[in-house]
């Protein structure tokens, strides 16, 4: 296997909308980070 033909098949499985949403700061990690930061002003308003 040479490097351009590896470099297509990686590029074919890891699109750059995949990497956007599956990245260290996706759109997924995002939206859990905004969960979390709604969660805890729901339970001091409980109090």
């Amino acid at each position: 296997v040479d490097a351009n033909s590896l470099t297509t098949e990686l590029s074919d499985i890891f699109v750059p909308d995949d990497t956007f949403l599956l990245g260290p700061q996706s759109l997924l990690d995002l939206g859990s980070c905004k969960t979390t930061a709604h969660t805890k002003e729901s339970l001091s308003m409980d109090e």
